[in-house]
């Protein structure tokens, strides 16, 4: 069935029933025995009727997601969405970071699925996906957009508190063109001599080694200092770099509650750095058992750089990525613009 009209969902019909006819569900992570716990619910949010997601998202249990999800076709098929270039999402959230998942019927494990995320802000704003923004998580078949099936409004991957308003969804011919959209074409930053481009890094990301000093310091005390680091380069964003464990201060890490999923990489655990009498929470995080792909990340130390008095790269102190979320390292060396600020959650 080829889809004919942009809209999915206007929220002008009685709930859970959306524009398409098919009913939106809440979906946790109870149904492979996670603990995350999550409510659905018809709203009016800053005076638009919304259906609300709300809950606790927890990495108990190795569960880790809460989500509303709806059929794209009433028989539970597939439609074909080929002559759309994406999708549109009216929201209003807390400032977390959300995703929107995909299906279409060559999936057949419930854990595949194709992702983009954004962040929605405490305002009503139109986030813009397009199809060719897709990740395919956990499966080598690339999306086909004629035989979509599901779409899911998702809060996932680390513990915290969702609280997400869906005003409307919609198929887009081409991103930009709806007024108010938070969509826009990026334009790299010219490089200059012995600069990268973070455009120009891969996606999926990759690791390789990297032989540059790095060093992190705090109240005068050297947390880590190596020139054996490993950093990961991903579209958008600067270098992440990774600390061998042998070349990190004794006693400085303590692990913390703190659990968080990634696409390529796998399951992460976190720290905190305890410096004297100061403990900075959650400022740095690790892979103990990564994807094929990543390896060469086992056991190894990625540290935020806004906490630390000083982060340096061949004795440059860096500047932080963006955002609270990622943790890339900005020298100079790197041109952007880098994701993490507001409006960059598409890229």
């Amino acid at each position: 069935m080829s889809v004919t009209s942009a809209i999915i969902d206007d929220l002008g019909r009685e709930p859970p029933i959306a524009a398409i006819g098919t009913n939106w569900q809440l979906l946790t992570d109870q149904v492979m025995g996670g603990v995350s716990k999550g409510t659905m619910v018809r709203d009016a949010i800053a005076g638009r009727p919304a259906i609300r997601m709300r809950g606790d998202v927890s990495l108990d249990n190795n569960g880790g997601f809460v989500q509303i999800a709806l059929d794209l076709s009433p028989d539970g098929g597939v439609v074909d969405a080929s002559a759309w270039g994406g999708i549109e999402l009216d929201v209003f959230g807390n400032g977390e970071e959300y995703g929107v998942h995909l299906r279409t019927d060559a999936l057949t494990r419930p854990w595949q699925s194709y992702r983009q995320s954004f962040t929605a802000d405490a305002e009503w704003r139109t986030v813009q996906l397009p199809f060719d923004r897709f990740v395919p998580h956990r499966t080598d078949v690339l999306l086909d957009t004629h035989r979509l099936r599901r779409i899911g409004v998702v809060a996932i991957g680390r513990a915290f508190s969702c609280d997400l308003a869906l005003g409307g969804l919609r198929f887009i011919t081409s991103p930009g063109v709806s007024e108010g959209a938070l969509f826009m074409k990026v334009i790299p930053d010219p490089t200059g001599p012995g600069q990268e481009s973070v455009w120009s890094y891969p996606r999926p990301a990759v690791a390789e080694p990297s032989q540059r000093r790095l060093k992190i310091v705090h109240r005068d005390v050297i947390i880590a200092n190596t020139q054996t680091g490993i950093r990961t380069l991903e579209t958008s964003h600067p270098p992440t770099y990774y600390f061998p464990p042998a070349d990190i201060a004794p006693s400085v890490l303590r692990p913390s509650r703190r659990r968080s999923f990634c696409e390529w990489k796998g399951d992460a655990i976190y720290f905190d750095v305890v410096v004297g009498d100061e403990t900075l929470r959650d400022v740095a995080w690790s892979y103990p058992d990564p994807s094929a792909a990543f390896r060469s990340l086992r056991d190894h130390v990625a540290f935020y750089a806004w906490p630390f008095d000083g982060c340096y790269v061949d004795d440059e102190r860096v500047t932080p990525q963006p955002g609270n979320f990622y943790g890339g390292w900005i020298s100079s060396d790197v041109a952007g613009p880098f994701k993490g600020a507001p409006g960059t959650s598409f890229w």
